[in-house]
């Protein structure tokens, strides 16, 4: 800190902001190579008690601490696979609903994040082994697993999902003429295509290249100067958290002002009565849109502080501004898991807000488990879909 020629004072502030704040992981047991401006270390998995620059690093032994988090990403990996194969399984059984661009979005969002889960899962399970490394098909191993590319390649992926199906909801709720002259199943699928296009660049860009081998060992986030690592710092977090936070907050606040103003507070019930049957579907429509909106609102919340204090952590990290013992510290472990369980929450949202998925699930399992063959008057199962 003393070389980026800032005061004791301002030191101690920097280093107690990160110890409060806290995107990519370095998981435990991962051998990096830092830049000139920060310590060059084999592994951080060591019995460190001491608290240097002012971080609260773990206190203990670091196989407890192995241990505990290596359990916690098995708890958040299953319920991940179980939830978003849930979701996935529900939402494919219903031909209306697969056939929703929210859905579909919903769909993609619940596959991306099962991958999540599964490379999570397998990155656990399957650490980096720390043997020696010289063949080519080592450096490949290397670059693509070591460097947990998959893993992060969904994590990202999810993020871009998210802000596409927030800007297909925003031009539906604020704009439905351009909507519904404009937004196709083709369409979307092309802005699918781009994501994908846009995530494999950047997660290459940004993991395969920056590893390799050296002296038999696999050695990750390799910069050639300091200027370099802050320019990606930079440009990573703007794409994967700040311009996705603003396009959320933007998206969202729109939405909720429009709904405001086009709801009555007697659309929150559908009409009875002597209204008209129109007066009733566009009474139930009105709700419809009210709920699905106010669930993915809440699933982009979930989001953002889930993912705010890691990414907020790494990106101080690629600016230099703190000792690499840092993460060996609570806090950054904690970071670390709140990201990782963003890929299992969504499911237990959807099934807690999501009113067209709760139907779905209580048609296809309970009114199955009870035997009521009635509630099945299609070779199609269909459930009322209002939004």
């Amino acid at each position: 800190m003393a070389n980026l020629g800032l005061s004791p004072e301002t030191t101690m502030g920097l280093t107690a902001f990160v110890a409060l704040t806290g995107s990519q992981l370095l998981q435990d047991n991962d051998t990096v190579t830092m830049t000139p401006f920060t310590r060059n270390v084999t592994s951080f998995a060591t019995n460190d008690t001491s608290t240097e620059g002012g971080a609260a690093v773990w206190n203990g032994d670091s196989t407890i601490r192995d241990t505990a988090m290596k359990a916690v990403y098995l708890l958040v990996s299953s319920l991940g696979l179980v939830g978003n194969a849930l979701v996935v399984a529900v939402l494919l059984s219903f031909k209306n609903l697969r056939e929703k661009l929210t859905n579909m979005f919903i769909i993609h969002q619940s596959i991306l994040d099962f991958l999540t889960a599964l490379f999570l899962l397998l990155t656990t399970l399957l650490p980096y082994d720390g043997r020696g490394y010289y063949t080519v098909g080592d450096d490949m191993y290397c670059r693509m697993w070591v460097s947990r590319l998959p893993l992060w390649f969904f994590i990202h992926m999810s993020t871009y999902n998210l802000v596409l199906l927030t800007i297909e909801r925003y031009f539906s709720v604020v704009h439905p003429i351009l909507h519904k002259l404009s937004f196709t199943r083709a369409k979307a699928l092309i802005g699918v295509g781009c994501i994908w296009a846009l995530g494999i660049i950047y997660d290459i860009m940004t993991s395969t290249l920056t590893a390799k081998i050296e002296d038999g060992q696999c050695k990750k986030f390799l910069y050639p100067d300091p200027v370099t690592q802050q320019a990606v710092g930079v440009f990573s977090i703007c794409l994967n958290y700040f311009i996705p936070i603003i396009i959320l907050i933007y998206c969202y606040s729109r939405m909720a002002w429009s709904l405001h103003l086009k709801i009555s507070p007697s659309d929150a019930h559908p009409a009875v009565g002597n209204a008209s049957q129109a007066q009733k579907k566009d009474s139930l429509h009105k709700r419809g849109l009210r709920n699905i909106i106010k669930t993915l609102a809440i699933v982009a919340t979930c989001f953002i502080l889930c993912l705010s204090w890691n990414q907020i952590f790494f990106f101080l990290y690629q600016l230099g501004l703190f000792d690499y013992t840092m993460l060996q510290s609570n806090f950054y472990h904690f970071s670390v898991v709140a990201m990782f369980a963003n890929c299992c929450t969504n499911p237990f949202i959807y099934t807690a807000k999501y009113e067209q998925f709760q139907k779905a699930i209580k048609t296809l399992f309970c009114q199955r488990l009870l035997k009521r063959p009635d509630t099945h008057s299609h070779s199609e199962n269909t459930v009322t879909s209002v939004a």
